[in-house]
């Protein structure tokens, strides 16, 4: 997931004040995120925080789900 989500107990974005256009930047990573449900993955991988191992997918649909 790079830089685009983190992950300390949850999936989260990375705090507003280190994105350039928060808004237009999490618009643009929820879509990115909804066309990685076609595939097919059960972990998760973050630049900072936890990997996410077993449920991934689920755990991204959700707050995917959220975010929209």
């Amino acid at each position: 997931m790079a830089d685009g989500l983190i992950h300390y107990g949850r999936l989260m974005f990375v705090p507003d004040n280190l994105m350039d256009a928060p808004e237009k930047t999490k618009q643009g990573l929820v879509s990115s995120f909804r066309q990685l449900l076609d595939v097919d993955f059960d972990t998760l991988l973050f630049a900072h925080g936890e990997p996410l191992v077993g449920g991934a997918k689920e755990a991204l649909r959700e707050f995917v789900e959220t975010h929209t």
